[in-house]
């Protein structure tokens, strides 16, 4: 049990590790990309969404509300600083992990 418990907490590390760095690859992207003006807005969402992240949490439904709450990150390449939302990984991937 406690092995199991232990693969559990490494595989959330791991995962949390991939998902921040896909956050510093989406960054860099965007100040290569030098999208800043508000028309460029709706185009970082998409490129946000594609890789898994948020620009304003979304509410979830009100059965999992307390459980599943996105997660802020900062995420910052050269001058840009973005803070970005994303799903906790456990949910994500739930797949992975052992119950």
């Amino acid at each position: 049990m406690i092995s199991l418990i232990g693969f559990n907490l490494i595989l959330d590390n791991a995962l949390h590790l991939k998902t921040h760095l896909t956050g510093q690859q989406l960054i860099k992207q965007i100040y290569e990309l030098q999208l800043n003006s508000p028309i460029d807005q709706k185009i970082m969402a998409a490129l946000a969404q594609s890789k898994g992240f948020m620009l304003t949490p979304e509410s979830p439904s009100l059965v999992f509300k307390n459980l599943i709450k996105p997660e802020l990150e900062v995420f910052s390449y050269k001058t840009l600083s973005i803070g970005l939302y994303h799903l906790p990984t456990w949910i994500i991937e739930s797949y992975l992990f052992f119950y």
